[in-house]
């Protein structure tokens, strides 16, 4: 059987090595929730997990043999069921999903993690993770849209617009607030502060309301809030650089020349259409570039498992419990066979290690 890294030759997924935690924690309920989501709702019925996707050598691999989807009878319906999803999908993102999720995850933060024995630890660690499955399902059915959107943009303008580089309809998504940037904007004014006290207090304020962005995808990876020097960094390169808005205010130029020239060079006849086809890709546009800001749940899963490594009978440093299966973590929990763990994780990090290093294969065959 075929697997590959690649998905219709332009994506790679994960591109560092994925540990033991995230491989059976974390990867199975993102992933099978995603594609249940999916199936749900527009009608692609995937095949089961072992023949779907697989960590290979450390690294996640689908199946190569994707384009069978599109042989499925049912396919015909497709394009009726995902336009007619096409404007509900960003409402129910931001109305709907968004806040959910938050008030899921404000629940979680009020909760007294040492007060839980290992049992309930578990099993909240297994409910963080459902909903955090959850969102990145959404995410991930969102985000069809804004790439079809963008896409659909792409194309537009080139049939529509006298250009001689098409590219530069990328100019007309460009310019528009987003939390990535307002998180940006925020730290550097913290960084320009100069009481100390009052910039502790505004940074821990920042923190609490963006520290949880991830590093990496992996779990094993710390977030933002978690790493205090890369934080430091940030806010020394933020004190001597300019003002991230006055970045925005040159995209937000660069796009407004754009619209001028588009209404300039616009085929007759075509502006409607080619006005709701850039109004489309505009809004998704911004809700893709927000959605990393949205996953809180690693924060929650990192500190659980952390806690939960402390509980560990002889285990030493907390850090290994993300070299660990997750059917091995609940063993341990019950003091068994902890030294023939520890020896085990010992050989699975120098393992990681010469994975980082190394370069996976694209394609597979097993």
């Amino acid at each position: 059987m075929g697997w590959t890294r690649k998905f219709f030759d332009q994506w790679e997924w994960y591109h560092k090595p994925v540990s033991p935690m995230e491989e059976t924690l974390l990867l199975p309920e993102h992933i099978n929730q995603a594609l249940s989501l999916i199936s749900r709702r527009l009608g692609v019925k995937f095949p089961p997990q072992e023949k779907t996707w697989k960590v290979i050598d450390g690294y996640l691999y689908f199946t190569d043999k994707y384009w069978k989807l599109f042989l499925q009878i049912g396919i015909f319906l497709l394009p009726f069921r995902f336009f007619q999803q096409l404007p509900k999908a960003k409402y129910d993102w931001l109305n709907e999903v968004l806040p959910s999720y938050q008030k899921k995850i404000d629940d979680l933060r009020k909760i007294n993690l040492d007060n839980y024995k290992g049992k309930e630890l578990i099993e909240l660690l297994k409910d963080t993770v459902k909903t955090e499955g959850k969102l990145m399902a959404e995410s991930v059915y969102t985000v069809l849209y804004a790439i079809f959107s963008e896409i659909s943009l792409k194309i537009a303008y080139w049939v529509l617009i006298k250009d001689k580089n098409p590219l530069n309809y990328h100019e007309l998504l460009i310019g528009y607030p987003d939390r990535g940037i307002k998180s940006d904007i925020r730290l550097w004014e913290i960084a320009q502060i100069k009481n100390k006290i009052e910039q502790d207090k505004l940074l821990h304020e920042w923190l609490e309301e963006y520290g949880y962005r991830i590093q990496d995808k992996d779990i094993s990876y710390p977030t933002l809030g978690e790493n205090i020097e890369t934080v430091k960094t940030l806010l020394n390169i933020y004190k001597d650089s300019p003002n991230p808005q006055e970045r925005v205010k040159i995209s937000q130029t660069r796009r407004e020349a754009r619209e001028r020239y588009v209404k300039e060079n616009l085929l007759p006849f075509t502006e409607f259409i080619f006005t709701k086809i850039k109004g489309s890709a505009q809004e998704y546009a911004q809700i893709r570039n927000s959605r990393p800001y949205y996953y809180q749940g690693n924060q929650i899963i990192r500190k659980i498992l952390l806690i939960l490594a402390g509980r560990i009978p002889k285990f030493n440093e907390p850090k290994d419990i993300f070299f660990l299966y997750l059917d091995e973590l609940e063993i341990a929990l019950n003091g068994g066979e902890v030294k023939k763990l520890k020896e085990e994780i010992v050989k699975r990090k120098i393992l990681y290690e010469k994975r980082l290093s190394e370069e996976p294969q694209l394609i597979k065959n097993e």
